[in-house]
């Protein structure tokens, strides 16, 4: 099993060598992979950092820990980080953060190994911005949080935050009036 992880992380470094490949982990390599080694304290040559997620505003998170990543939905950069639980300010399902908070959007999810067994959990945010006045404004920033089943207190939770790319009904009418391309074709 640890042969296997080892090998896991040599490949992992190997395509972070090379420019052009992708950083892209499923949830499931997620949790196994990444997050039970780090919360058992085995050695982890991952990429990936641990900060104080909640003492830093997303809009400013830096640059050289994100990873490029192409879906269905262009190419977006994601940042993944290790959070210690002791770092969470949980408020009424709201995690207090600077410039603003992060909001539970939704109920979590299993994550599931093989056979069909929970590893994990998956819990989604949403960021809102807050005002000197204590308005809030929702952005664009979402935060999809990993911990560990059955286990009450894990050190460590594992965050992939990134941007969601959203286009209003009203961007749309004003890109088809100011380009002649024809978007039903």
């Amino acid at each position: 099993m640890e042969n296997m992880r080892s090998i896991y992380r040599d490949h992992v470094s190997m395509i972070l060598s090379h420019p052009g490949m992708e950083f892209r982990p499923t949830e499931q390599e997620l949790v196994y992979e990444f997050l039970i080694p780090k919360n058992s304290g085995e050695y982890l040559n991952d990429h990936i950092n641990e900060v104080n997620l909640y003492g830093l505003n997303p809009f400013d998170l830096p640059q050289t820990d994100s990873f490029t990543y192409s879906g269905r939905r262009g190419t977006q950069i994601r940042w993944y980080y290790y959070v210690a639980t002791a770092s969470i300010n949980d408020q009424d399902g709201k995690r207090i953060s600077v410039g603003g908070y992060w909001k539970k959007k939704g109920c979590g999810i299993s994550v599931e190994g093989n056979g069909g067994v929970v590893i994990g959990a998956k819990r989604s945010f949403v960021f809102y911005a807050t005002d000197s006045v204590g308005g809030a404004i929702r952005t664009n920033w979402i935060m999809q949080e990993f911990s560990l089943f059955r286990n009450p207190e894990p050190p460590f939770v594992l965050c992939r935050l990134y941007r969601r790319s959203t286009v209003s009904p009203v961007e749309v009418m004003d890109l088809r009036q100011g380009d002649d391309t024809n978007f039903d074709e």
